[in-house]
């Protein structure tokens, strides 16, 4: 029986990413590791009148292990000094 839940879930797993393409994007995103992160689907700088100058960056299509269905974007918002550097 365990053996039919096994062709079951990895059928079933096939199946959703003919449904959903993003579901075949097995990455790892550790927000703790630079290393982990892909290109960003948008990024963007602008010079905010009271923040100075702020990066904003955009990953979509993630999704949480076992939570396939419900995709989500993440936002990282760096403020940047007058060379470009990140400001600590």
């Amino acid at each position: 029986m365990r053996d039919d839940f096994t062709k079951f879930s990895r059928i079933y797993q096939w199946f959703q990413t003919l449904i959903h393409p993003a579901l075949m994007q097995r990455h790892k995103f550790k927000l703790n590791e630079a290393s982990t992160w892909s290109s960003p689907t948008q990024s963007l700088e602008v010079n905010h009148a009271k923040l100075g100058r702020v990066k904003v960056s955009l990953w979509s299509n993630f999704h949480f292990r076992k939570t396939t269905r419900s995709s989500m974007s993440i936002i990282r918002v760096e403020g940047l000094d007058e060379q470009g550097n990140l400001r600590v």
